[in-house]
């Protein structure tokens, strides 16, 4: 399936590129409720999803803590 258009979300290994940590790691922070609400995921399948560029900052800062 193509990628939502105009919007500028990543997929979760274009995060993982961009945050400096693991996809699982993003996974385990998505379950934990850390990246903010499940609203914001774009979920195009059930195995696709694309996350909004705000999560890079998020998962960055959750690493400073």
């Amino acid at each position: 399936m193509a990628r939502p258009t105009g919007n500028g979300l990543l997929r979760i290994s274009e995060l993982a590129a961009r945050s400096g940590v693991s996809a699982g790691t993003i996974k385990h922070y998505l379950r934990e409720g850390l990246l903010g609400s499940e609203d914001e995921v774009v979920r195009t399948s059930r195995n696709m999803a694309y996350y909004p560029p705000a999560f890079v900052a998020r998962i960055q800062l959750i690493k400073r803590l």
